[in-house]
């Protein structure tokens, strides 16, 4: 790869969103989509083929009385490259998508981000309990299968994390401390959060 790399990107995205909070929604469900194609004469990359990004995520939420509620989620993200840049690989960490990196996908146990394979398909749980209106507890499991190729998606050891948060709902947004484990980085990390994620 060259030292210096300037990419051309053309996507589409789908993005629907009828959860009833943006935070902590008890109802509702949250899909998108995206394909990007990246080049860097407008055509090809480095005179091959470009290189083909699909990534998606479906959350639903499954109210259990007034104050439990599961959220199931899938996601991933398939990069479709021989040689794919470092930029432009699959990262996975922290509690959100895309905070950092644009690619960066959220992964229960593992606080900071980290540089993962070209294919990643993920599952997450997570339990929601309103202790009052405006405190919560939240236990998140993760489950996630990656490799360069599908072959190796289950030749590898499956990737597993969990993170047990509790978050005040301020006018300010949510504050809040999150801990967890997985055996991605087999450590113990913790999460503070003030106020609204931008």
């Amino acid at each position: 790869m060259p030292e210096h790399e300037h990419f051309i990107r053309y996507f589409a995205k789908v993005d629907y969103n009828n959860e009833d909070n943006w935070y902590f929604s008890t109802r509702g469900t949250k899909f998108f989509a995206r394909y990007g194609y990246y080049t860097d004469n407008f055509i090809k990359l480095n005179d091959k083929i470009g290189l083909h990004e699909m990534s998606a995520m479906l959350r639903a939420n499954f109210p259990l009385g007034k104050r439990l509620t599961l959220q199931p989620m899938l996601y991933g993200r398939l990069v479709h490259y021989d040689d794919t840049p470092y930029i432009l690989c699959n990262i996975i960490g922290g509690e959100w998508f895309g905070h950092y990196m644009d690619q960066q996908l959220p992964f229960a146990g593992v606080g900071n981000i980290e540089l993962q394979w070209d294919k990643l398909i993920a599952a997450q749980m997570q339990a929601q309990y309103a202790v009052t209106s405006n405190n919560y507890i939240l236990l998140r499991l993760a489950a996630a299968r990656n490799g360069d190729t599908y072959r190796e998606f289950f030749k590898k050891k499956a990737m597993l994390g969990s993170s047990l948060s509790y978050y005040y709902d301020s006018p300010i947004g949510p504050i809040g401390l999150s801990l967890g484990y997985s055996n991605v980085t087999e450590k113990l990390y913790y999460y503070l959060n003030i106020g609204y994620v931008f």
